[in-house]
């Protein structure tokens, strides 16, 4: 009986919510089952939920395909919300995926989370984005 007890309370508690994407004019929105949306952004077609994920200190990322670009090499595009004490902190790449036949190999963000900064290199965009958490 504790054990049923234990499962129904950790499926509760580690459910997080619904997200879909939504469309106003040309802006993009992830909004969840509690009505609460943040603007995110679409480099081709229209973005796509992906997944929530947990880090450590708290972050919580919210992941999102935000397109294809390119041509005749096309790479899907997965950026996140980072969230930092239930707080939104940034809008981020997360991931390149290249699409089916693309021989491109693209270099991905590196992520490092040290002493309340979360630092982001991106050599893809040849950016550097440093948060504090």
């Amino acid at each position: 009986m504790k054990f049923i007890i234990f499962l129904i309370l950790f499926s509760f508690s580690a459910h997080g919510f619904e997200w879909k994407v939504t469309q106003k004019k040309d802006n993009f929105f992830l909004k969840n089952d509690k009505g609460i949306s943040f603007s995110i952004e679409s480099v081709g077609g229209v973005p796509k939920f992906i997944k929530e994920e947990k880090r450590q200190g708290g972050v919580l990322l919210i992941i999102y395909n935000s397109g294809t670009a390119g041509t005749s090499q096309p790479i899907e595009m997965h950026r996140a919300l980072v969230f930092s004490k239930k707080k939104l902190v940034g809008d981020l790449p997360f991931k390149y995926v290249p699409s089916k036949g693309t021989t491109y190999k693209a270099e991905q963000p590196k992520w490092t989370l040290k002493k309340g900064k979360l630092v982001v290199l991106d050599p893809e965009e040849e950016k550097t984005y440093e948060i504090s958490l």
